[in-house]
């Protein structure tokens, strides 16, 4: 009987260290994201398809920080009036690329799940067609055309940003979530997204 009570509480222990050895290998500090989502920034023919990397680390529980980048583009298009009647459209990519730097408020963190909330600073470089300016013009047989005309905008500019994003860990190493993120506007560009990302952690 002892022997058994000494057997069954070892097994006990034993149990109770591999549930605990289990629970630790989920709490790994670093993370590598890759995810891919659907933008807009407001305006007509500009949604598109934004892919996000970011590289996250845990300091505690409640804690952490991250860094990365997101591309964004999308093909816009402008017709070209000719003033011998007609005209053609052409075709411009235009692309967006923002370096993020977010803390994040780890509001839910368990074994599987987590939900974080982040405010952080972004440098953003656009490259752009913007409209600039309507121009009417009266032709030879007197018919009159409006012509829109457009500039080139290729800056960097700053901007802040709000994250929010929920998460499932399928494995210590492997994890999917759901984040959306909102950038305040800029002098021509506001920007949107949410997405499913794919997150590797050790």
């Amino acid at each position: 009987m002892k022997k058994f009570l000494l057997l069954s509480l070892l097994l006990l222990l034993s149990n109770k260290f591999i549930l605990s050895a289990q629970d630790n290998s989920f709490d790994k500090k670093n993370s590598f994201l890759l995810g891919i989502n659907y933008a807009t920034n407001g305006r007509e023919k500009m949604d598109a398809l934004l892919y996000r990397n970011e590289y996250i680390h845990k300091f505690n529980k409640y804690l952490s920080l991250g860094g990365g980048m997101t591309f964004y583009s999308y093909t816009d298009s402008i017709f070209y009036y000719s003033p011998f009647g007609g005209g053609q459209y052409n075709y411009f990519s235009n692309t967006v690329i923002t370096f993020d730097i977010v803390p994040y408020l780890e509001v839910l963190s368990l074994k599987r799940h987590f939900f974080r909330f982040g405010i952080g600073y972004s440098l953003m470089k656009l490259k752009l067609l913007e409209w600039y300016k309507t121009y009417q013009y009266t032709l030879d047989n007197g018919n009159k055309v409006s012509v829109d005309h457009y500039k080139l905008i290729n800056k960097f500019y700053s901007s802040y940003l709000i994250h929010v994003e929920y998460g499932f860990r399928i494995s210590p190493q492997i994890g999917i979530s759901v984040a959306g993120r909102m950038y305040n506007d800029v002098e021509y560009f506001s920007l949107a997204f949410l997405g499913i990302n794919l997150l590797y952690s050790f």
